[in-house]
């Protein structure tokens, strides 16, 4: 069997994004599942305008970040470098050079304002647009007359009416007409050579057997089939995965806000969680409920049970299988992940050693999923939020305001605080003030926190103990306005 390569291609203009680190796992798990194959990364920064190096670092980062690594890339030496396309140029001048040796490019002369008028008749009689092949038959000294006239020429992929058949691995069989693409550019007007071409002679030169890509690429596919046939390469298998929407049915795009790897990463969520997650986007038999590791999700990939149908991105059921994954990882993990995100909060470390954090933290785990809401709820830890005037008006009535003094008084008369005699005072609070349920919980939980939600309250008061209870039960009747 051929040694199996795949390769993901990211153009760097922005962060690593949820639909394209999908498509990096579902290649890099292909290439590492039975097949034992080599993920090869390559940079397709044609697009000279956009394209930067700090974009192509950050997507570097997300990588490593997701644990995903490359046999080859822009810094790994392999046998079909270089990596990035902007260093590939005269490989891609070999190719034109042979194209138009063999006929199968030629210059196109045709303005912006004929080639839309092309478009919009052809629109108009219900076709679709495409390009009216106007200087596929130009003659030299034609060609010499537009060129005169200060026209610099695009060059044009001849087509003919061929059909483009391939069997997609997700699509299955799938059939092109060459006279509803029409002939297309592979060379801008500036020398520069265009995504159809470099991608088509990239995919050859490095001998990939397998293109695993998003559903948007399923047009170019037949272009890119028939330039790597044109050069007398070896047409690779292509598989399209399903397109990614948001929770709002609509596709995920970099400028519409859809997730970064790197903030999702920085916020708290790990790697195996968010992996795993991806995983199900599109692939029918991924684990829904629990994370797995790359090299588990890889021993269970078959490129055969991806869907054809769009997958949708959903934060729930990140958030499900982050918490399956909190639930398992030492509490030295649980620190090390959270310690930055609690950095960036404002949480007050100087409060806590290590060995309490690592308590507190462990103590969380049945309510870890979303990150964001582990963060809000360590800083209840750290310290007393600010109430709303709402809940400060809630806590002055005269239910919830017997509860909060008879708390403070019980805690005066503590000797030690642990969760059985924490328990053993609130049954006694319950009593003493005939409040139950959320009339009992709510004014303590607010008193202490500022919050109506947050750890359990016998974790928390616990662990800051009963002088700074005391104390954030002060400022709460300081600020309600009730005097001792």
């Amino acid at each position: 069997m051929k040694q199996i390569r795949v390769r993901f291609a990211p153009s760097p203009t922005g962060k690593l994004h949820l639909g394209s680190a999908r498509t990096a796992l579902f290649n890099h798990i292909f290439a590492k599942s039975g097949n034992k194959g080599d993920f090869i990364l390559r940079i397709e920064d044609t697009d000279t305008e956009r394209a930067t190096l700090e974009s192509e670092n950050a997507i570097l980062d997300g990588l490593r970040g997701l644990g995903i690594f490359w046999d080859e890339g822009p810094d790994i030496d392999g046998d079909f470098g270089p990596y990035r396309q902007s260093e590939r140029h005269n490989i891609y001048q070999q190719a034109i050079s042979k194209l138009i040796e063999i006929g199968r490019l030629y210059p196109c002369y045709c303005s912006e304002a004929e080639l839309q008028a092309d478009r919009e008749k052809l629109i108009a009689a219900h076709k679709p647009p495409r390009y009216m092949a106007r200087c596929s038959q130009l003659i030299e000294s034609e060609r010499k007359k537009l060129e005169a006239k200060g026209r610099k020429p695009t060059m044009r992929f001849r087509i003919g009416s061929e059909l483009i058949k391939f069997k997609d691995l997700v699509f299955g069989e799938i059939t092109f007409s060459g006279k509803e693409i029409g002939d297309f550019i592979v060379a801008r007007s500036n020398g520069s050579v265009g995504y159809l071409l470099a991608t088509a002679v990239d995919d050859m030169e490095m001998c990939i057997t397998h293109v695993i890509r998003g559903e948007d690429h399923l047009s170019n596919t037949p272009r890119q089939i028939m330039i790597i046939k044109a050069l007398g390469g070896e047409v690779p298998q292509f598989a399209h995965l399903p397109v990614v929407l948001g929770v709002d049915g609509k596709k995920l795009s970099k400028r519409l806000g859809s997730s970064d790897i790197l903030s999702l990463i920085d916020a708290g969520y790990s790697p195996n969680a968010i992996n795993t997650s991806m995983a199900s986007l599109g692939w029918s038999k991924a684990p829904k409920e629990m994370a797995m590791s790359l090299d588990e999700l890889a021993n269970l990939f078959d490129i055969s049970s991806v869907t054809r149908s769009p997958a949708k991105s959903d934060p729930d059921r990140l958030n499900y299988i982050n918490h399956a994954a909190m639930a398992t990882v030492s509490k030295e993990t649980l620190l090390a992940t959270f310690k930055e995100p609690l950095k960036k909060a404002g949480f007050d470390f100087s409060k806590f050693c290590d060995e309490d954090l690592l308590s507190i933290l462990d103590s969380m785990r049945e309510t870890m999923g979303d990150p964001g809401k582990t963060v809000e709820q360590m800083l209840q830890f750290g310290s007393r939020l600010d109430c709303t005037e709402d809940d400060k008006v809630c806590l002055t009535n005269k239910g919830s305001l017997s509860v909060i003094l008879e708390l403070r008084q019980a805690l005066l008369e503590v000797q030690a605080l642990d969760k059985t005699n924490f328990t053993n005072m609130i049954k006694s609070i319950s009593q003493k003030t005939k409040q139950k349920g959320k009339n009992l919980y709510n004014p303590i939980r607010l008193a202490v926190t500022g919050r109506q939600s947050g750890p359990k309250l016998e974790n928390l008061i616990t662990a800051i103990g009963p002088v700074e209870t005391i104390q954030r039960i002060e400022l709460t009747l300081q600020e309600i306005g009730h005097s001792s």
